[in-house]
């Protein structure tokens, strides 16, 4: 009784300590509520112990009965915690404590045992199948992790009504009930575990997206670039659409194909960049049609997904502004012959104080003034913000440097202030000194500036935070990973060993070592066996996909002898063969050899023919062995009832069967195990199949040469 104990009691402690765990880094009440559960039902099987120990002492058969009743209350809180749907702690205090104050009613009144076993156990078995029900409603994980522990949790509820009959019935009843109970523990504990960590998964997926979304769906030309070599490391579609070339192309450019300035000019701007001497650049960009643009970078440095440091540049094509202020400069060559028709306000000031000469027709349109009184005006009258002595200084030093650009806000009459980019070049006309002034009306561009500057810094915060989630999540699932990796570790041989007891036991009772049995009793007892067998085989294959799964079953190559491997694995099977009447042929080719693990091979191989014979009721099963230098093939072709095409497309799924369970052994997961080994050798399996005809499995690996 007490080995009985050892393997779920370890399997609770195991999985309370994973859940609490995980509760602490994602701070969520049905994580903790379950890691409660199974602590509770780690104290229920320590106290059942202690109660083997010693029997007479009472308290201890309340304190297993409310531990059970808590244990079940709390698995079904978390379940529906879960599913978001959040029920009354009232409810469950209330619950808890009347079975329990039942059975202790029931216990003092000496009822019998039955009817004492019934409010407690009854409870726990209604708490279970509606915990299993809502997680296999709700749960995101994949169907194989969803349904072990969904399916396992309701036939555990349903073994609780079974339970108080250990008291009317034999006592091999109760001990083989106990057993299954045991394993369904394990099983359901295992089970949540995986779940639950291919939920993180799924969370992390999903956060990934919307950074993407967020960098994709931008109107803005934007780029991520490593600072250390300049290539580019992503751009989204709207640079796409800038560049002319497709994001593939992009990423595998640097942007010194893009940019005109020199390889060492390009590092340097980019160190100014990472370093935050810097965060605006006007560059020459090249586009995939030959076309050079002139465009203004935003760039600053972010982290990279692996702690290297990107630059996260805006580029913002400014042709149109560049080309603009070209022209002005090529004006300042022939002022005097375009003064009059330029469409763009011009002033001529005096650099002795500041005072407006002249102006033309385009500067009487912008400021609202004829041009008499905006002869009479100083640069500190049309100035909306710099008093008289500000404009001085800033004419002595255009004079000094001998040409200023600059942008201030200029009042009209009207009284409306506007931002303007005013170009200032001294000359001397006549011995005076004057200043050639251009005025550009950049309020609607400045309007534009700022509130690309708050988006700018908006999207670089969501960037930082978004970034951050998705190390946090990273982590989360690091450790996730970890303590399963762990878990099924220190798990493997204990999750057989309630098994191979459970299929020992009942051995023994099938011999009648312990007693005789009647007819009845013979065939529950190869029921029992014959579950603990199947359940064996579910554990050993479901350990198989997870290690296959998670990268780590270790390939030793070799060169394999398809040939001779696929007449020993014929060899095998052929007394399944031989006792079903099909016939079973092995042709195989010489020189059919592959480099591969040997082992998995057979492996591949075993499963190919066991499936080829347990669905061929009558007729053959040939296997074909062939080669044509590159690839070597063995086919496994049956006269079974074939598969439709819904079904080919499903072959391979986890878990999946197309006979009903009772029809022929098996988990569902020998295809899809086969399938992921053969592609982990670097080969393949395919299935061609005709409904009535039968099918042909077909293994295909590189010749070794």
């Amino acid at each position: 009784m007490i080995a009985a104990i050892a393997a779920p009691l370890t399997a609770a402690v195991v999985a309370a300590a994973i859940f609490f765990a995980l509760a602490r880094s994602e701070q969520q009440r049905a994580v903790r509520l379950i890691g409660w559960s199974w602590a509770a039902y780690a104290a229920r099987l320590a106290a059942e112990g202690l109660l083997v120990a010693w029997p007479g002492i009472a308290w201890l058969r309340y304190a297993v009965q409310a531990a059970s009743v808590a244990s079940a209350l709390l698995m079904l809180a978390g379940a529906l915690a879960l599913a978001g749907r959040r029920a009354r702690w009232q409810t469950f205090l209330a619950a808890g404590v009347a079975a329990t104050v039942l059975f202790v009613l029931f216990d003092r009144a000496r009822f019998s045992q039955f009817v004492v076993l019934v409010p407690s156990f009854g409870l726990q078995g209604v708490c279970r199948i509606v915990a299993g029900a809502v997680w296999l409603q709700t749960s995101q994980s994949t169907r194989s992790y969803r349904l072990l522990p969904g399916v396992g949790l309701i036939i555990w509820g349903v073994h609780a009504f079974d339970y108080p009959l250990r008291w009317v019935l034999p006592a091999w009843f109760g001990y083989a009930g106990y057993l299954l109970s045991s394993v369904l523990a394990v099983v359901v504990a295992f089970g949540l575990v995986i779940g639950y960590t291919a939920e993180l998964r799924a969370r992390l997926a999903a956060s990934e997206a919307r950074y993407r979304s967020l960098f994709q769906d931008s109107a803005s030309v934007m780029l991520l670039i490593d600072p250390s070599d300049g290539s580019i490391k992503d751009a989204n579609t709207a640079a796409e659409r800038f560049y002319g070339s497709p994001r593939e192309r992009l990423t595998s450019m640097r942007i010194t194909d893009i940019n005109t300035l020199s390889p060492d000019e390009v590092k340097e701007e980019m160190e100014r960049a990472r370093t935050l001497k810097k965060n605006h650049f006007d560059f020459r960009h090249r586009l995939a049609s030959g076309e050079v643009r002139d465009v203004e970078v935003y760039s600053g440095p972010v982290p990279g997904p692996g702690g290297e440091q990107w630059l996260y540049s805006i580029v913002h094509d400014v042709t149109g502004a560049v080309e603009t202020q070209r022209a002005l400069e090529e004006s300042e060559r022939r002022y005097r012959t375009i003064f009059e028709a330029s469409a763009q306000p011009m002033l001529l000031v005096s650099a002795d104080g500041a005072r407006v000469v002249d102006a033309n027709a385009a500067a009487e349109r912008f400021y609202g003034s004829p041009r008499e009184r905006l002869r009479a005006m100083t640069i500190a009258d049309l100035s909306a913000d710099d008093p008289l002595d500000a404009v001085l200084e800033e004419v002595r030093k255009t004079v000094e440097e001998r040409q200023q650009v600059g942008r201030y806000r200029h009042k009209t009459a009207s009284g409306d202030a506007r931002d303007v980019e005013v170009y200032a070049t001294p000359l001397v006309f006549e011995g005076e000194t004057l200043l050639f002034t251009i005025v550009v009306d950049v309020t609607d561009r400045v309007r534009a500036e700022r509130e690309l500057e708050r988006y700018r810094a908006g999207l670089e915060s969501e960037v930082e935070e978004r970034t951050a989630q998705l190390e946090e999540a990273y982590e989360q699932l690091a450790r996730a990973n970890e303590a399963k990796d762990d878990f099924l570790r220190s798990m493997s041989h204990e999750l057989r060993t309630p098994l191979n007891s459970v299929i020992g036991f009942s051995r023994l009772l099938e011999q009648e070592l312990p007693g005789p049995l009647n007819d009845e009793q013979k065939v529950q007892v190869r029921m029992i066996r014959d579950a603990g067998m199947h359940l064996l085989s579910l554990v050993d294959d479901v350990l198989d996909l997870s290690r296959i799964e998670d990268g780590r079953v270790s390939v030793d190559l070799a060169e394999v002898d398809l040939g001779a491997l696929a007449r020993d694995a014929a060899a095998a099977v052929r007394p399944l063969a031989d006792e079903k009447g099909l016939t079973l042929e092995v042709r195989a080719r010489t020189g059919a050899v592959c480099r591969a693990d040997p082992q998995l091979v057979r492996q591949i191989v075993w499963n190919l023919l066991s499936n080829a014979i347990k669905y061929t009721e009558h007729g053959s099963v040939r296997v074909a062995v062939d080669c044509d230098g590159a690839k070597a093939r063995l086919s496994v072709a049956d006269t079974g009832p074939g598969m439709t095409p819904e079904q080919v497309e499903r072959a391979f799924e986890a878990f999946t069967r197309f006979r009903p369970p009772g029809d022929s052994p098996g988990t569902g997961l020998g295809l899809a195990i086969s399938k992921r080994l053969a592609e982990l050798l670097g080969g393949r399996i395919t299935v061609e199949s005709t409904p009535g005809e039968g099918s042909t499995f077909t293994l295909e690996l590189p010749c070794a040469t």
